[in-house]
C-alpha cells in the first residue's frame, strides 16, 4: 500500500508541475473541470447509496459547468446570459426529474443533497482557477503546503500513530498523525516561502514578520485541510464506505484526493485577494 501510494503521489506531482507551469490556463481549466466532474460523480453515488433521489448523470453536468463559465478573465455579455440560463435550467430539469419519479417523497433531500454536491465539490474547489490567475505559484504553494500535511500526517500515523483522533468518523485516523500532518503544513510551508515565493510577493514588510505569518498560515492551512479530510471521511462513513472510488492506486477516489483542497483552496485565495 505504501508503494502504491508513493508512487501515485510522485506521478501526481509531475503531473500538478506540468498542468501548473508548462500548459497554458485553458489546459488548467480543463483538468479541475475534469477533477470536479469526477468528484462530482462519486459524491452522488455514495449519495444514491443512502437512497437519494439526486439524478447524478444530470447533477453532475451541471457541477462542471461551474468551472467551465465562473472566473473568466474576458467577460461578454453571452457568458454573463450563461448564468441565469444554466441556474433556471438545472432547476427546471431537476424538478422535472422528480416529476417522472411519481412519487413526492424524498424531492426536498434529493434537491438538497445535489445542490450541497455542486457547492462543497464544484464551488470550492473551482477556487483553483482564480487562484491560477493570480498567479502559477500561489497554487503551487497551496498545494505543497496541503499536500505534505496530507503526506505528513499518513506517514507518521502509519509507523508510530497509535491514539486514535475520531474513531466514529476516520478510524485510521490517529492524533500523533495529525499533529505531524500539521507541523509538515508548517515546514513545507516556510520551505515554500523561502524558495518558491521570496521576490513574488505583492507586498513589502519585514522579514521577522513574514516567517511569522508563512508560518501562522502553513498552521491554519495544516488545520482546516485536516478538517476537509475528516468532512469527507464522515460522508463516507454515513454510507458506509471506506473509499469513494477505487480511482487512483493506493489512494481511493478523486474526492479522497482533493478532500482536504476543498477547504485550504477558497480560504488561501481569501488571504491571497485581501493582501493583494
Amino acid at each position: 500500500m505504501f508503494i502504491l501510494r508513493f508512487l501515485s503521489s510522485v506521478a501526481w506531482l509531475a503531473f500538478s508541475y506540468a498542468v501548473i507551469y508548462l500548459f497554458p490556463l485553458w489546459v488548467f481549466r480543463l483538468v479541475v473541470t475534469a477533477l470536479v466532474g469526477l468528484g462530482l460523480f462519486e459524491f452522488y453515488s455514495l449519495a444514491e447509496k443512502k437512497g437519494f433521489r439526486v439524478g447524478k448523470y444530470f447533477a453532475t453536468a451541471m457541477g462542471v459547468l461551474v468551472p467551465l463559465l465562473a472566473y473568466q478573465q474576458d467577460l461578454t455579455p453571452k457568458t454573463l446570459a450563461a448564468y441565469p440560463f444554466f441556474s433556471v435550467l438545472f432547476f427546471l430539469v431537476f424538478f422535472g426529474y422528480q416529476f417522472a419519479k411519481g412519487k413526492n417523497e424524498g424531492s426536498l433531500a434529493g434537491l438538497s443533497v445535489t445542490v450541497a454536491g455542486i457547492v462543497y465539490v464544484s464551488v470550492l474547489f473551482s477556487f483553483l482557477i482564480p487562484l491560477r490567475i493570480e498567479a502559477s505559484h500561489w497554487v503551487a504553494y497551496l498545494l505543497l503546503v496541503t499536500k505534505g500535511g496530507d503526506i505528513g500526517a499518513y506517514v507518521v500515523g502509519s509507523a508510530v500513530g497509535r491514539h486514535p483522533l475520531t474513531p466514529r468518523v476516520s478510524p485510521n485516523k490517529t492524533i500523533e498523525g495529525s499533529i505531524a500532518g500539521i507541523f509538515t503544513s508548517v515546514v513545507v510551508s516556510l520551505f515554500a516561502f523561502q524558495f518558491l515565493l521570496r521576490g513574488h510577493l505583492p507586498f513589502a514588510v519585514g522579514e521577522a514578520f513574514l516567517w511569522v505569518a508563512f508560518a501562522s498560515l502553513g498552521l491554519l492551512l495544516g488545520i482546516v485541510g485536516l478538517l476537509g479530510d475528516l468532512a469527507e471521511s464522515l460522508i463516507k462513513r454515513d454510507c458506509q464506505t471506506k473509499d469513494a472510488r477505487e480511482f487512483i492506486p493506493g489512494m481511493g477516489g478523486i474526492l479522497d484526493v482533493i478532500d482536504s483542497l476543498l477547504f485550504t483552496t477558497p480560504l488561501f485565495y481569501a488571504v491571497v485577494r485581501f493582501f493583494r
